[in-house]
Order: structure tokens, then sequence, then C-alpha cells
């Protein structure tokens, strides 16, 4: 049988190999707690300085080489990506699940204004039909908690969880999304 796959999309921002940049301590957290999984985990174009177009037609790239049945996972930029793409495309392959962390909502207040992220209004209406999981530290340090808030009001439907990570680098895991996975 063969591993059901996670294809992972990080942050902005460096991507490792130390520890605190970018995504690489939740990554590597990912990566421990899902032994059971084809874990993928690719780097994005120009993470430090990144573009919408680049890193939606890299996604694109990963995406078409997954299964049926596989899962997604974007932390902060990562999510705004994933979510974007899935409004804006025709998929036709099922997902287990998507699961974002600590992702802005793009327009969500005037300090966030990046219109190439931005969503389409009913974003929701546009999605593909699978679940969907949101996740913010407590002690977020960079996205506030109304990005959160407006997700879950924009996926009603969604589950929205407010844990204690370790802020926006998710340093302490975030082991209740480990027990998401599981519990598809």
């Amino acid at each position: 049988m063969e591993k059901k796959q996670i294809l992972f999309i990080h942050s902005a921002g460096r991507q490792g190999p130390g520890l605190h940049d970018g995504s690489t301590d939740f990554r590597q957290f990912l990566e421990k707690s899902l032994p059971g999984y084809d874990f993928r985990s690719p780097l994005m174009p120009n993470p430090e300085a990144p573009s919408y177009k680049l890193w939606r037609d890299k996604f694109a790239e990963e995406f078409n080489r997954l299964d049926d049945g596989a899962i997604l996972i974007g932390h902060s930029l990562g999510g705004s990506v994933i979510l974007k793409f899935l409004s804006e495309q025709k998929i036709i392959k099922s997902l287990a699940g998507v699961f974002i962390a600590a992702s802005p909502f793009w327009s969500a207040d005037k300090d966030w204004q990046v219109s190439e992220y931005n969503l389409r209004e009913n974003v929701g209406s546009y999605l593909p039909t699978t679940r969907y999981f949101f996740y913010q530290s407590a002690e977020e340090d960079v996205i506030p908690r109304a990005h959160f808030e407006k997700y879950a009001q924009a996926l009603p439907q969604a589950t929205a969880r407010l844990v204690n990570a370790g802020g926006h680098q998710i340093m302490n895991g975030l082991p209740e999304l480990v027990e998401d996975i599981a519990s598809l």
C-alpha cells in the first residue's frame, strides 16, 4: 500500500537550514510527527521576495504530481497560495484535507493590502469540497488574529483552532494538526 501524500508549502523568507528560518521548525516537526506519509516540501521560488505567479506555477507543478486523496498543508504565505490556487483553478482530483497555519488573509486590514494574494469574494463557494482546518497560535507575533477570524468567517464549514504553538514560526510544533490529520 502506498503512503498517503502530504504537500507542505512553506512561508516566505529564508528557509533553513538553521533553526527558526522560515518554516524550518514547523516542517521538521511535521516530518517527524507524520512518518507514515509521503511528505513533500519543495522549496518555493525566491522565498525572500515571493511572487504569486511564480509560487502558483511551482505549486501547480507539485500539485499535479499528487494522487487523489492527498493532504495539503500551508504555513503563512504558503497557506495563502494554496487557498488562492484552489479557489481559482478547476480542481478535479479529490483532497483528503487542507490545513492552513498562521496565514495572512490578504486585504483583511489596511496593513495587509497585497492584491496579488487577495482571495476572491465568497471564496468558500469556489473551493473544492474537502475538509479545511485553520490554526493560529495564541502567541502569534506576525499575523493579527483578525486574519484568522476572517478565514473562519469566510469558511464557516472549516475547523478553526486557536492553539499554543510558539508564535508565527510554530516553534512548539502543532500536535493539533497532526491529530486532525490522523482523524481523516
